[in-house]
């Protein structure tokens, strides 16, 4: 049924009552994020979104000139700052619009899917999208992203109806822009559409004009972001590219590194190709074939979005399997040999070229995409949005590699689509011809079939959300019994074993302190800056020359030019002219132990050491981790 009266009204009680049940999912999951998120949640943990709330409040505080916000845009930042100076809780905040942006990233997700496979494809793909445990993470933790994700899925919503019209692509592009307010990769969402606008029939003219349309929409709505940055910074589009090249690419040889780091920091993507193309593209290739598209089926990542995501591989399955039956592509001869001739020209190339441990997906993947562009008519235009989406996307997105799954969800969610097409419309079939039984004109044996397997995967995926959301709420990676995890969920649990507690801790300590409002406070993460209400300064414990003093270390005298400038726009307030030229008052050390532990992160975590200054007094010695608070006296310094 349609959400719309036939007067072209919209009614609540008829949308209601058309959708039920993917709203009764909706309400389900949020009511048992709700109680997660307040309840088990109480203190900042590892999240940054706070940040880009008190950079936003830096900006309207006057000092904007002296801001650099590398993977986010101003405008976002500066409305998050509006919405805290009513709440004066960014913390708070944050989780507010990170719980009602993934609700509406659930409830939008049905209809999505629905515009293109229909209403029971869509209910299935709408609980596939509630038990995903990333999905699950990120709703209860404060960050930037939840709410620059939730408008691209309204804009994919109107994108997808079956019949596209003028008004859904000025509504599409408007909120594309918004998203492009807060997070600039929703740009490439927008670059994905327009393509889509301009092959989607054979009517050029009418696609031409909307796809102006739909560009110069967006620009409008854009305009205040490229006002901004020009007033502030003298360009429309105030990036650092290369900064973002220097803390994540896999391959960085040190000739290379060397002379990106003698480049300005805000050099171009283009410049950064010109100073070594084979680095840059061999970098490209392994975030376009390997890296990114791990996180989203599962190569070796725990932290993937895949269907699977405890089962490495086993993602690909479905959603390629309802590739192949949503192209209707048949076995005959021409399919078999342009499919295995495009297989053995991908291999020999990837043999020749690459490397089959990182460009292994490649022999999978072209081929796929050769059939679906041979087969293109018989795509549903529909689902022809999504499929342009994902192949853009991945195309211009690989450029840099990205860590979380969040960052893929406007792909992510054809992945669920075609998996529930698979697992509806493929599985039955499959069994039904296994157990030599032909389907008759009922429906139960492909329901039955439907809701076991379905519940098995929800159960399994419910079941690693729940040890995830524990691990990232309480550290708790023990894996008991059935029951005794059972259990678990109606223990009231110690608000001493959340993680942040022993922070908040700290904070207050530092709180405590005369003048801690104008004191600085060194650390690695800015949590107990932000409990103390005091600024910070980021490290990472590692800068500078190892055999200096710590004297030496606090104050950067021979921290390199780049340290320095990553240490200014990381910390708070941000200093991307290096103006303020701090010095700690407070060090805070809390690392985890692992295998890149350095001799400096020893010798911090243990106040005895001879080689701690004298006049670094201990506030606070964690019994259970690493953490030690120091206070700088530099009064008393000899």
């Amino acid at each position: 049924m349609n959400a719309f009266l036939e007067d072209g009204k919209f009614s609540v009680t008829h949308h209601v009552k058309a959708n039920k049940y993917p709203i009764f999912i909706t309400v389900c999951f949020f009511l048992v994020m709700t109680y997660v998120t307040f309840f088990h949640h109480q203190f900042w943990h590892q999240e940054l979104g706070i940040w880009y709330v008190q950079v936003g409040e830096q900006i309207l505080g006057g000092d904007g000139q002296n801001t650099k916000v590398g993977d986010a845009t101003y405008t976002g930042l500066i409305f998050y700052a509006i919405l805290n100076s009513f709440f004066n809780d960014s913390f708070l905040l944050l989780k507010i619009i990170s719980l009602l942006s993934m609700t509406g990233v659930v409830y939008f997700s049905y209809h999505i899917i629905k515009n293109i496979f229909g209403s029971k494809i869509a209910i299935v793909a709408q609980m596939f999208v509630v038990f995903t445990p990333q999905l699950d993470r990120v709703t209860l933790q404060a960050l930037n992203d939840p709410l620059p994700i939730f408008f691209i899925f309204v804009a994919l919503y109107f994108f997808t109806k079956k019949h596209l019209k003028l008004y859904d692509i000025i509504i599409a592009s408007i909120f594309l822009a918004l998203s492009t307010h807060f997070r600039f990769q929703a740009a490439f969402i927008f670059l994905a559409l327009t393509i889509f606008l301009l092959i989607r029939d054979k009517k050029i003219k009418i696609n031409l004009s909307h796809a102006a349309i739909f560009g110069i929409i967006f620009l409008i709505v854009l305009s205040p972001l490229f006002v901004y940055n020009y007033s502030m910074y003298g360009t429309i589009l105030d990036s650092d590219a290369n900064f973002y090249m220097l803390h994540k690419s896999k391959f960085q040889p040190p000739e290379w590194r060397d002379k990106l780091l003698a480049e300005s920091y805000s050099v171009s993507l283009t410049s950064i190709f010109f100073i070594d193309p084979d680095i840059f593209l061999k970098n490209y290739f392994y975030n376009l074939f390997y890296h990114n598209p791990n996180i989203l089926f599962n190569f070796n990542t725990l932290g993937s979005v895949s269907i699977f995501p405890m089962i490495a591989y086993l993602g690909l399955i479905p959603v390629f399997g309802g590739l192949v039956y949503a192209l209707k592509i048949r076995l005959n001869k021409i399919n078999l040999g342009i499919l295995l001739g495009t297989i053995t020209l991908t291999a020999l190339m990837v043999f020749w070229l690459g490397d089959i441990n990182y460009h292994f997906f490649a022999i999978f993947i072209i081929p796929f995409l050769v059939m679906g562009i041979l087969h293109i008519n018989n795509i549903n235009k529909s689902l022809l949005v999504l499929l342009t989406l994902d192949v853009v996307f991945f195309l211009t997105i690989s450029i840099v590699p990205l860590y979380m799954g969040f960052h893929l969800f406007p792909v992510w969610i054809s992945t669920i689509a075609l998996s529930a097409v698979f697992f509806v419309n493929i599985v039955p079939k499959i069994t039904s011809k296994i157990q030599k039984n032909r389907l008759t004109n009922s429906d139960k044996p492909n329901v039955k079939t439907i809701v076991v397997i379905v519940f098995l995967i929800l159960l399994i995926n419910g079941g690693f959300s729940y040890k995830l959301l524990n691990a990232y709420l309480y550290d708790d990676l023990e894996i008991q019994g059935v029951s005794e995890e059972f259990s678990k969920l109606f223990q009231n649990r110690d608000i001493k074993d959340q993680n942040g507690y022993e922070n908040k801790l700290v904070g207050e300590i530092l709180s405590k302190q005369i003048g801690i409002e104008d004191s600085y406070v060194m650390s690695a993460f800015p949590i107990d800056a932000y409990n103390a209400k005091s600024n910070w300064l980021y490290t990472d414990y590692d800068e500078g020359n190892r055999a200096d003093s710590f004297d030496k270390y606090i104050t950067r005298e021979n921290w390199s030019e780049f340290e320095i400038y990553y240490s200014n726009i990381a910390g708070l307030p941000t200093d991307r002219n290096n103006v303020n030229k701090p010095i700690p008052d407070y060090l805070v050390f809390d690392f985890v132990e692992g295998p890149d532990l350095k001799k400096y992160h020893e010798e911090l975590s243990e106040p005895d050491n001879p080689k701690i200054p004298s006049n670094w007094e201990v506030l606070y010695k964690s019994d259970k981790t690493s953490m030690v608070v120091y206070k700088i006296n530099h009064e008393t310094k000899q």
